[in-house]
């Protein structure tokens, strides 16, 4: 089995069937001809890449220091969709 990681910057679009979008168009090609061979496709997102980990943290901490009455739900929907926040949420057994 062949690795092969592709890195693209673009749009990505969160559907009922999977994900969409010009990212995925440009690395749908690779994943297809992976397909074909039975291999298994795996993506990941990078959702705010303006952030890194200590970047992200800091940025979370400020605004719960600054506004104390917001749910970390709350936070994390000025971040991300809803939707996202909270599955990310239920994931991690985090109640908001």
């Amino acid at each position: 089995m062949v690795s092969k990681d592709i890195s693209v910057k673009g749009d990505v679009l969160f559907t009922n069937y999977g994900v969409s979008g010009f990212a995925i168009l440009d690395i749908s090609q690779a994943a297809s001809f992976a397909l074909l061979e039975y291999q298994a496709v795996d993506i990941s997102v990078n959702l705010l890449p303006a952030f890194n980990m200590q970047k992200l943290s800091q940025h979370i901490s400020k605004i719960a220091q600054n506004m104390p009455k917001l749910s970390i739900l709350d936070i994390l929907v000025g971040l991300v969709p809803f939707k996202i926040a909270n599955g990310v949420l239920q994931e991690l057994n985090i109640v908001s």
